[in-house]
């Protein structure tokens, strides 16, 4: 077992005075006098005692912390988790999940913010190709599960991290090279302002910008509102045809069905282009994950010519003639950008030396 060595002098800031934090004062911050180091050694900033899944019931997940101390992570993985919840056992541990950061291309001295991290696994992958990996999420019992994985694994340059503040990140200005956000976009306005979907996720991602070198990208995995699926009436979480609705339609929906709002309401083709770029991301690539964003196998590129895009669905397996003849029309007449469930996009921040508009 390797410890943590101790986080980088620059990294954290105080989200209350963004005064400078220093990991051998116990993050304690010397202007305003708060202090940010749990119990448990885990950074913990704005910890809500947010308890949101997937994950084990708390007196459980209580339990493989402590069996994950004494017997090994692993072996709860393959006993306690399993015998439990065997989806919960595929969602932290097969890598297929992170597909998608063959995208990325990695030097090696990259910092990584991982935002949303859950239990991890993509910390865990990108930390063994990058210089350091923060993983951040809200739900303090996965940081503490990825702790123990971390020292088990000898993931030295690995930094758990509880926080549910989306706009006032603990970090310094300017201070990582990329950020994930793998399928949590949808969920921020929970903690910003779920009413006003859009302007939560601009803020957000303004402040994502903020901690972002100059040339610093962002890789965000999230849905399509008008999916061939939403517009078809498919079922997902919230009521059918509410995420294709106009806005204030699909208020009055969620008000009526109690559903709420900062989970369904995602964004177009067009307007997470928008969104990107008021926010500080000019350039922006997308991509396909088949046959879903949560274990995608294939990676079609929405960005580039139609050729690549007809390319790239000659080798995916579609199930139906008449599913592939849509999709195959739908590349070539330029209309599948906008119509496929979901998006890994890779958006990026101009450099120092950009003229900015």
């Amino acid at each position: 077992m390797v410890p943590m060595a101790a986080p980088p002098a620059e990294l954290f800031a105080c989200p209350t005075c963004w005064s400078a934090l220093a990991w051998g004062s116990g993050l304690r911050c010397e202007a305003c006098g708060r202090g940010y180091l749990s119990p448990d050694g885990v950074p913990c900033f704005n910890d809500t005692g947010t308890y949101h899944g997937p994950i084990l019931p708390k007196p459980e997940m209580a339990q493989a912390l402590a069996l994950a101390r004494t017997e090994g992570y692993r072996a709860v993985l393959r006993g306690y988790f399993a015998e439990r919840d065997p989806e919960l056992v595929r969602y932290i541990s097969d890598r297929e999940r992170t597909a998608g950061l063959r995208l990325l291309e990695l030097s090696g001295d990259e910092r990584i913010l991982d935002f949303g991290c859950a239990f991890g696994l993509f910390s865990t992958s990108l930390a063994a190709r990058a210089k350091l990996v923060v993983a951040l999420d809200v739900t303090h019992e996965k940081l503490a599960f990825l702790t123990i994985m971390r020292d088990q694994d000898g993931l030295s340059n690995l930094v758990p991290v509880c926080n549910g503040d989306a706009v006032r990140l603990p970090f310094a200005d300017g201070y990582f090279d990329w950020i994930i956000l793998n399928a949590v976009f949808e969920y921020l306005p929970r903690s910003i302002d779920p009413e006003d979907v859009r302007t939560a996720h601009l803020r957000a991602l303004r402040e994502f910008s903020r901690v972002l070198k100059p040339d610093g990208r962002i890789y965000l995995a999230t849905k399509n509102r008008f999916s061939y699926g939403a517009l078809l009436g498919g079922k997902d979480h919230g009521p059918r045809f509410a995420s294709v609705l106009p806005r204030r339609a699909a208020r009055v929906v969620f008000r009526a069905t109690r559903t709420d709002p900062s989970r369904h309401v995602v964004h177009s083709f067009r307007e997470y282009r928008r969104l990107l770029e008021q926010a500080g991301f000019p350039s922006a690539a997308f991509y396909w994950a088949f046959p879903t964003l949560w274990y995608p196998r294939h990676l079609v590129p929405l960005s580039g010519s139609r050729a690549e895009t007809l390319a790239a669905l000659r080798n995916i397996s579609v199930t139906g003639a008449l599913k592939r003849a849509c999709l195959t029309a739908a590349a070539r007449s330029g209309l599948l950008p906008a119509l496929v469930p979901n998006y890994i996009i890779l958006a990026g921040k101009p450099s120092a030396s950009s003229p900015v508009r």
